[in-house]
């Protein structure tokens, strides 16, 4: 691969597969070492995993699918195991090996679509910085807790704890088209640190208390919060806002109001 910067890098298990601006693709798998490629051999390649995964063709170690490189110095050989180690392996020239799960097989695809349009690719984007512009809250429920103390002589006081989740997400909006777009938005939300599906918690205790012959409802408003701004990328050397709104944390409030009295 060539020692310019990566248009795109993904990740498919442990595994990765990342292209260069002059359409060259190196697949680094955990146990198989470093594989390069050019586009007709990864597209070639891409075919092949996506007959298997699809079930139209299940090659063996004894007849394989195989595709030549593009220089025609070595033959590609690709098969699958099922069962309990369903996997698909590549070997080269009979001795250089490596596998991935076939379970992969739709993100690593997936991967390869996106690197594949229009390779080799002609613009770059860098991330210069993120400008938040403002804060929203939304409501996302709202909790009623009931104390009705009404009929009694004496006060009564609880205390409850509430708790609520929602998932932190990332909305982009972006029109330089579908490779470069989804390389932009991998990679705002790796900045923020969304790699993986995250779960926002919140807990707060809340002391309720009536009077004698008071019926109160206290309420829990649970908002998320969302911060809206700008990602300032460089795109071919121009300056390009991408607008974004980040889904990022909860806040409860807490209130009450007396529904009757004696």
């Amino acid at each position: 691969m060539s020692n310019q910067e990566p248009v795109g890098k993904f990740k498919f298990g442990g595994n990765s597969i990342e292209a260069d601006p002059t359409g060259a693709f190196t697949l680094s798998f955990v146990n198989g070492g470093i594989w390069k490629f050019d586009l007709g051999e990864i597209t070639r390649f891409a075919d092949i995993i996506r007959r298997i995964e699809a079930g139209e063709i299940k090659p063996t170690e004894e007849e394989p699918e195989v595709f030549w490189r593009t220089n025609g110095t070595k033959v590609i050989e690709v098969w699958a195991t099922f069962g309990d180690t369903s996997r698909i392996r590549l070997r080269e020239g009979g001795t250089n090996k490596a596998y991935f799960w076939i379970s992969e097989i739709p993100q690593l695809l997936r991967h390869l679509r996106i690197l594949t349009q229009g390779a080799p690719y002609h613009r770059i984007a860098r991330l210069i910085e993120i400008v938040e512009k403002k804060r929203e809250e939304n409501l996302l429920r709202i909790d009623r807790f009931p104390l009705n103390n009404r009929g009694s002589q004496n006060p009564v006081k609880v205390e409850r704890e509430f708790t609520q989740e929602t998932i932190r997400t990332l909305d982009v909006e972006t029109s330089f088209g579908i490779g470069l777009d989804y390389w932009i938005a991998i990679n705002l939300e790796a900045k923020f640190g969304l790699t993986e599906e995250q779960r926002i918690s919140e807990s707060v205790k809340v002391s309720m208390e009536a009077s004698p012959g008071e019926h109160i409802e206290y309420r829990i408003t649970w908002k998320e919060v969302t911060t809206v701004g700008d990602a300032i990328f460089e795109i071919s050397g121009v300056k390009e806002r991408v607008p974004f709104r980040l889904k990022s944390s909860l806040v409860p409030e807490v209130s009450h109001e007396v529904i009757a009295r004696d």
